[in-house]
């Protein structure tokens, strides 16, 4: 298996910066580029870059920076095998930024005075400038507000509607099928933004069994249920599936970093150096909440549903009675209001941090389903035959090395999982 692991390089190039005319930016100028997805408590990802530049330069940035300021660059990504030849190349990401320096324009030297000047060498005329990249059209879909009202429309039909009234570009939207297909005789949606339409939409009227994960990563906007995301993309080597290797500290495998595809069973698989740290609140997180759910509905119909939890898994089952000292109780807005309660509360058991180096990026995704395979030394986790599901993960790309057109970059990955501890 060892030779089937590669590594994946991914290099920033074709970088130009827009101010009071194009500039072409040499490649090997960016230093440090970090991104952080987090699915659960944003809805854009947050990027830091460092890049070399000018005095002159850095000062138009921030004299541009409110107006038509913007910066375009690529990244490349490369998939390398054990004797460093390169299998195969892709554009991982093409893109165009708007930017809000990390630092006062007091942080830099943007003199001009001449003498000075003369006697700086050819490195010190550069400085690493710091800076937050965002994309001003997404932050747009989110914000967008809306007030609108539906007629004997689907639900499919009702969500559908409320993105592309963003002006959501064509073919930028991933979105689980809502579980209920049935038509709303008069759907209300007051004036608010994306976010708040699409969980209204679930809350009072029902598409999910759980709180949906909207997210713009750069790639596509989600809106999916990471319980049963039910996202099958027709791409070619992208699967729903990603297993996680940790072989024991004595076999060399377990040295090998990198990732690979396995096209037999339609799954990324990525090789796991550290031990990864485990937090588990489950079992303190359902003492304080409850375990029985009981709701009624405007017919005046009663429903309850019972979670029995045990070894970080829970199982629903219907109930006549109350059985548990933990109850909550609710209006059924709608058929999967009570699941909705269950899942949101019950559904994510320990949490599993990971640090990996120099793997695809591909393989990380919100709506694929993450697993183990654990060796003997690790038998104790409890990993193995266990649904994970991606909470977020970070990438920081560096340069190895010092500024040139030539410069070779590596990639740290952090990646966190929540056990999904409900089907």
């Amino acid at each position: 298996m060892a030779e089937r692991i590669y590594t994946y390089r991914y290099t920033p190039y074709n970088i130009t910066i827009t101010l009071d005319q194009n500039y072409t930016i040499d490649d090997g100028s960016i230093s440090y580029l970090y991104i952080i997805h987090d699915y659960e408590q944003r809805r854009l990802p947050i990027i830091k870059m460092h890049i070399d530049l000018e005095a002159e330069t850095i000062e138009k940035m921030y004299k541009y920076k409110d107006t038509n300021g913007r910066i375009k660059f690529s990244v490349k990504e490369e998939q390398i095998d054990s004797d460093e030849t390169i299998i195969n190349t892709r554009i991982y990401l093409d893109y165009v930024f708007s930017y809000i320096p990390a630092k006062d324009q007091n942080e830099y030297l943007t003199s001009k005075d001449i003498e000075t000047e003369s006697v700086a060498d050819e490195m010190s005329k550069y400085q690493s400038f710091e800076c937050y990249l965002i994309d001003m059209d997404a932050v747009n879909w989110f914000t967008k507000q809306i007030s609108v009202n539906f007629h004997n429309a689907s639900k499919p039909a009702i969500l559908h509607a409320l993105l592309e009234m963003r002006d959501i570009p064509y073919g930028k939207v991933i979105a689980t099928p809502p579980q209920d297909y049935s038509t709303v005789t008069n759907a209300v949606f007051p004036y608010g933004d994306l976010i708040g339409n699409i969980m209204l939409l679930n809350h009072k009227y029902g598409i999910y069994s759980f709180t949906p994960t909207v997210y713009y990563d750069l790639h596509y906007l989600y809106c999916i249920n990471r319980l049963n995301p039910n996202i099958v993309l027709n791409q070619h080597m992208d699967f729903g599936e990603t297993l996680l290797l940790l072989y024991n500290s004595t076999n060399v495998l377990r040295e090998a970093e990198g990732s690979y595809d396995d096209l037999q069973a339609n799954t990324h698989v990525i090789n796991i150096k550290q031990d990864p740290v485990i937090t588990d609140a489950q079992q303190k997180k359902t003492s304080s909440k409850f375990s029985t759910v009981t709701t009624i509905d405007k017919r005046g119909r009663v429903s309850k549903q019972t979670a029995e939890i045990s070894k970080n898994k829970v199982s629903k089952v219907s109930s006549s009675r109350d059985t548990s000292s933990a109850m909550a109780y609710a209006y059924a807005y709608n058929n999967l209001t009570q699941d909705q309660l269950m899942n949101d509360n019950l559904a994510k058991g320990r949490t599993i941090d990971i640090i990996v180096n120099n793997i695809n990026l591909g393989a990380l995704r919100p709506y694929k389903r993450y697993s183990f395979q654990v060796d003997t030394q690790f038998v104790n986790m409890d990993l193995n035959n266990k649904t994970f599901r991606l909470r977020g993960w970070g990438v920081l790309i560096t340069r190895d090395g010092g500024r040139s057109t030539k410069a070779h970059y590596i990639h740290t990955v952090s990646i966190s999982l929540f056990e999904q501890t409900i089907s």
